[in-house]
């Protein structure tokens, strides 16, 4: 995975979770003019809106956030997504949208990963829907 990201102060691009690059950040930046995702590193599910977000150049700071750990279920965290669940995506404007469908969805639009024409679009959203509710649960999680 390689992904643009901001982590502190700097502007960094991440290879399989480990920074690989960094620059400083251009002055008068701050978190709230970029994109956030909040997840997992080693979710298949947060992965799917960063590595978009990658193939698009899209700046974005990740926000490592677990379901295993409990932080997903802190007041602060329920009151941006009240089932718990990451991966979440923070918009510049302050709002936020759940569930990873939906976030490359919305990410997607106005690229070529978003087909214009409503059928190929809706060929697109079967495959997600596939993906999500066939593939996913067949995921043999935690068997070595």
């Amino acid at each position: 995975e390689i992904a643009s990201c901001l982590v502190g102060s700097e502007m960094c691009i991440r290879d399989r979770g480990k920074i690989a690059s960094t620059r400083k950040r251009p002055s008068g930046i701050r978190h709230r003019t970029m994109l956030r995702i909040y997840g997992m590193l080693d979710s298949g599910n947060c992965y799917k809106p960063r590595l978009l977000m990658a193939l698009t150049g899209r700046p974005f700071a990740h926000v490592e956030v677990s379901t295993r750990d409990g932080s997903t279920r802190t007041e602060t965290f329920l009151g941006r997504n009240p089932i718990g669940q990451c991966p979440l995506l923070e918009l510049e404007d302050g709002r936020f949208l759940g569930e990873s469908g939906a976030i490359l969805n919305y990410l997607g639009e106005g690229t070529d990963y978003v087909p214009q024409d409503p059928f190929d679009r809706a060929r697109m959203l079967q495959w997600m829907f596939f993906e999500q509710n066939q593939h996913e649960p067949a995921m043999p999680y935690g068997v070595p």
